[in-house]
């Protein structure tokens, strides 16, 4: 989704939205990591997980945050479990912050 932003309001990125994108093979989620990591920062270290064979959060240079998939079973299944074990990791810290 875009807006146009015609009042110039300063709208920083925010990790709370982020990309998701499902990768082919080790070699392209290791070399998407490699570029994305450059000048920007680890919000989930690239390893082995319930979700995939590899997966990672990261920001970018810019703070634009992606989740990097590589599915060890079906594309829906890793897909569909990693976006719940965000959601639970990021209710459960912006819960622990308001408490």
């Amino acid at each position: 989704m875009a807006i146009n932003n015609v009042n110039r309001d300063d709208h920083p990125f925010s990790y709370v939205v982020s990309l998701f994108v499902l990768c082919n093979s080790e070699e392209e989620i290791d070399c998407v990591y490699d570029k994305l990591s450059v000048g920007g920062s680890v919000l989930m270290s690239l390893e082995e997980s319930e979700f995939g064979e590899k997966s990672v959060w990261v920001e970018d240079r810019f703070g634009v945050s992606r989740q990097l998939n590589l599915s060890k079973r079906g594309m829906m299944v890793g897909l569909l479990i990693f976006f719940f074990w965000i959601n639970m990791r990021w209710s459960n810290s912006c819960l622990a912050n308001c408490l």
